[in-house]
């Protein structure tokens, strides 16, 4: 009888999540796409992107709304009071689920700006969803294998222009950029596989902040380091729409961009060394942070 009534929850939020994104991606940000694609003019491109991340906001706040009926998950948070939606962030995040942006969304929603996402150039090609994104402003990137990079070198510098594009966009006006900087979902099999040196985490990658930073540097005001911990384990999208998930422990880090944050990761060496050097040890904090909270089994 309780299967059931997960199974009954998990269809009600799937429907209600499913209608809510058509509204707000179909009706409301049809208009919006058809006038970018017929008008594209820079500033009439900046007022219809001002429009697109307020139709994006009401659809993250009515998402927001029907998790929070169906689901009675105990959500802790730790270290958001200093947060200002009027600022300029990059987010950087451990991944373990899709539950990660749901939950991303959830805690940070009205405390920082409207998050965008760093997507797969495949992604663009997802129904109705991918052109929402456009829409949005969310940068797609076209991943390339190394043998495509050999056989021809300019591609190498393909992600750093569209990543140099993206960040002239989030110029004007406040945004945070996420990223999750292992590039991929923890699992214990990816884990043993690459030999991550954590417990809870996959090697962190420098790349991604990188890249923002030497682009952003000067406008974004701090970076948010956020934790996320599901003590009893990971979950998957269905389960948590059926309200299996119960508790989560979310620490949120604000950290200055100070001297050492800043620099040219294309051209120096010493500062690409020295922020993944950073960024290795804020993983291993943020890995005794998820050991401390982890229910042992």
């Amino acid at each position: 009888m309780k299967n059931l009534l997960f199974t009954i929850s998990g269809i009600l939020s799937l429907v209600y999540v499913t209608i809510n994104t058509l509204i707000w991606t179909i009706v409301a940000l049809t208009p919006i796409i058809l006038l970018k694609l017929l008008l594209p003019f820079k500033p009439v491109k900046n007022i219809l992107g001002r429009v697109a991340t307020g139709i994006g906001s009401y659809w993250v706040f009515w998402n927001n709304f029907g998790m929070c009926a169906s689901n009675k998950i105990e959500v802790i948070v730790e270290g958001d009071e200093q947060l200002d939606p009027n600022l300029w962030y990059l987010v950087i995040c451990n991944h373990q689920s899709w539950v990660d942006i749901p939950l991303l969304q959830r805690v940070l929603y009205k405390k920082v700006p409207f998050i965008k996402f760093f997507l797969k150039k495949q992604l663009f090609w997802v129904p109705i969803l991918g052109t929402a994104w456009w829409a949005l402003d969310f940068p797609f990137m076209k991943r390339y294998t190394l043998d495509q990079i050999r056989k021809n070198p300019n591609l190498k510098t393909k992600d750093k222009e569209t990543t140099r594009k993206a960040c002239e966009k989030f110029k004007q006006r406040p945004v945070s950029i996420m990223t999750f900087v292992e590039g991929t979902r923890f699992t214990p099999e990816k884990k043993q596989k690459i030999s991550s040196p954590y417990t809870h985490l996959m090697r962190p990658k420098a790349a991604a902040i990188g890249l923002i930073m030497t682009n952003m540097q000067e406008t974004l005001n701090s970076i948010i380091n956020v934790s996320i911990c599901y003590p009893e384990g990971s979950q998957e999208i269905w389960p948590f729409l059926c309200g299996k998930l119960k508790k989560v422990v979310i620490k949120i880090e604000k950290v200055d961009i100070d001297d050492h944050l800043k620099g040219d990761y294309y051209n120096d060496p010493v500062y690409k060394k020295n922020l993944q050097r950073w960024i290795n040890q804020t993983w291993v904090e943020k890995d005794a942070f998820l050991k401390a909270n982890t229910i042992q089994k």
